[in-house]
């Protein structure tokens, strides 16, 4: 009787651990995914947490929209289970933080319970303040017009347009739950109000202005390179799935992009006249 119970409770500590573990590798792939890393790094990192229990079977199997881990051994009942993804976004830094901390514990350097207190605080964890990020993307604006060829009204008019555009790529979220039409409407806004400004300062000044520079700066901060990137490396690593997916993505993206411009174009034209544009 005593062994039994002895049998009962060890079995209810591991299978507690096992559960702990696999809590661990879903929460690491969760932010990694939504911090953008590609599919194959996901793979490798929940893959190394779950081999850590030393099971006949630890799979994982990971999507851009979610993952689904598996755990199976003879000795105890299998455990599933599948997270989606919904939100994405940029961040290298979260991204080498999960690898920093997956190699810890697979290095037995800290332990489970560390490993999955340190994860929940980088999912919570904002990097730069709201304010911060803004000026990045007010400047990216006007620094990408200086890169493409502007002069110092067009980086004039690029400035006006990323102080429009800040508040929509973080606030439109929370509003907007469509990528498509969340970049669609920050296109034809941001660009509205870059045609608006070249209108106004057309009419306190002789000198020309290029709107089609500051439209292209103000328009780099939405263009989908890091989705096009991790789309090859995916398929380069063999997750033609995986690849196709981002490839899509990054083709939505970008055509939002493109109608959003085309329309604040034909509305500005149609409001303010041709202005050279």
């Amino acid at each position: 009787m005593v062994n039994f119970m002895e049998e009962t409770s060890k079995k209810m500590v591991d299978e507690k651990e096992y559960r702990l573990l696999m809590d661990t590798a879903i929460l690491a792939g969760e932010i990694m995914i939504s911090s953008g890393a590609e599919t194959y790094r996901v793979e490798d990192t929940t893959g190394r947490i779950l081999r850590k229990s030393n099971f006949d079977c630890a799979e994982s199997f990971v999507l851009p929209t979610g993952l689904t881990l598996t755990l199976s051994d003879e000795n105890i009942s299998a455990l599933s289970i599948t997270k989606r993804v919904s939100s994405r976004s940029t961040n290298l830094n979260r991204i080498d933080q999960v690898n920093t901390i997956s190699r810890l514990y697979c290095m037995n350097q800290i332990t489970l319970e560390e490993a999955y207190h340190k994860l929940t605080i980088i999912k919570k964890l904002t990097q730069y303040p709201i304010w911060l990020r803004s000026i990045g993307i007010i400047l990216a604006t006007t620094f990408f017009t200086v890169l493409i060829g502007g002069q110092f009204l067009d980086c004039v008019v690029a400035f006006v347009a990323g102080i429009v555009l800040a508040p929509i790529y973080y606030y439109g979220p929370k509003i907007i739950h469509n990528d498509f039409m969340l970049t669609l409407i920050g296109a034809l806004i941001s660009s509205f109000f870059a045609i608006l400004t070249t209108f106004l300062l057309n009419l306190m000044t002789t000198q020309s202005i290029s709107t089609d520079l500051a439209i292209i700066g103000t328009m780099m901060p939405l263009v989908p390179g890091v989705a096009i990137t991790n789309a090859v490396r995916d398929t380069l690593y063999g997750d033609y799935m995986a690849g196709s997916t981002r490839l899509m993505e990054a083709i939505l993206i970008a055509t939002a992009v493109a109608l959003g411009v085309g329309l604040s174009l034909i509305i500005g034209n149609a409001i303010f006249g041709g202005l050279g544009l």
